[in-house]
């Protein structure tokens, strides 16, 4: 439809009514022929003007990492020095290289009694174990009724360290067995990738001398994830007789008396121990990734550190159960 030229007749009028009011009519003040586009905008109201963007700051430069370490968050760690010396696990670690058929790996052995808070861990969860109506006793005949006998060299208690989660490279495995006097932790350490599958094979001929496994949500997580590894591996896995989960049992004694049943709730309030310097175990892949790169252990000493307690813990537990049915 064309325009209506009345319409347009009129919208042309009152430009013309304006440009008089400001002087650039016929008559007026102002040169017509100085009017900019700009200025026409402006008196019409259909564009302000534009206002200077505000200075903005100069960007600080990026901080560099320190001894490759990866990016940890904030507030969770404290960063390395950057002339740190670097320390070798041999020094760190009181433990040996150990050689299979499967490859090499580090070996770390540890009594319970050395570790803090636990110098009576062993005597009193031997006294339970060979009490036929102690809470531990009646609770392995809840949890795995095809149990018959229990005894202290039956128990293999167990604990992983990961890269990450799904199918990445495991690099720690802890167990902790009966000696005859004292429980014993030992670690088995992958010094780089290519050293998990050794580390593996090792942990699956501990657990063919010991039927009893014990975890904490190692149904879910640990154990299935060493099978998957082995898997990888090409190793023979065969699965353990007895498994107690320990996160399971946890749930149904203090689920509602305690505000969480993470490990180290449950240590902090049944134990009675906290940890000091702990590493968080979301920093742990980072960490043993670096120690990859650089061969600096000093982050490592803090890892078996963790996994240690984490193993000690599981036993002291056991040793709370309630005395209720």
């Amino acid at each position: 439809m064309p325009p209506d030229p009345k319409h347009l007749r009129k919208k042309l009028d009152d430009l013309r009514s304006q440009l008089d009011r400001l002087g650039y009519g016929p008559g007026g003040s102002q040169p017509a022929s100085i009017i900019s586009g700009e200025e026409l905008r402006q008196a019409l109201g259909k564009r302000r003007p534009k206002r200077p963007a505000p200075p903005q700051p100069a960007k600080a430069p990026l901080a560099p990492l320190v001894l490759g370490r990866l990016p940890a968050a904030a507030g969770k760690s404290k960063p390395t020095p950057a002339k740190a010396a670097v320390v070798q696990l041999e020094d760190a670690l009181a433990g040996e290289e150990t050689e299979r058929a499967e490859g090499k790996f580090y070996r770390v052995a540890t009594p319970a009694r050395e570790v803090e808070g636990a110098a009576d861990l062993a005597e009193r969860f031997a006294d339970l174990l060979h009490e036929p109506g102690s809470p531990l006793r009646r609770e392995l005949r809840r949890r795995l009724p095809e149990v018959t006998e229990y005894a202290l060299e039956h128990l293999v208690f167990m604990d992983i360290e990961t890269t990450g989660l799904s199918c990445s490279p495991l690099f720690l495995i802890g167990i902790m067995v009966w000696t005859g006097d004292d429980f014993e932790v030992r670690q088995f350490l992958a010094r780089h990738y290519g050293e998990e599958r050794a580390v593996v094979a090792e942990f699956l001929e501990e657990q063919g001398r010991h039927p009893l496994l014990v975890t904490f949500n190692g149904k879910t997580f640990d154990y299935p994830y060493i099978r998957s590894r082995a898997t990888v591996s090409g190793l023979r896995f065969a699965d353990v007789p007895a498994h107690l989960d320990l996160l399971h049992v946890s749930r149904r004694f203090w689920r509602r008396r305690l505000p969480n049943c993470k490990l180290q709730t449950l240590e902090r309030h049944l134990c009675q121990r906290v940890r000091e310097g702990d590493i968080p175990g979301a920093e742990i892949p980072d960490a043993y990734h670096a120690y990859v790169r650089t061969g600096n252990a000093y982050q490592i000493v803090d890892i078996l550190k963790h996994n240690l307690l984490d193993l000690v813990t599981l036993a002291d537990l056991m040793t709370h159960f309630p005395d209720e049915d």
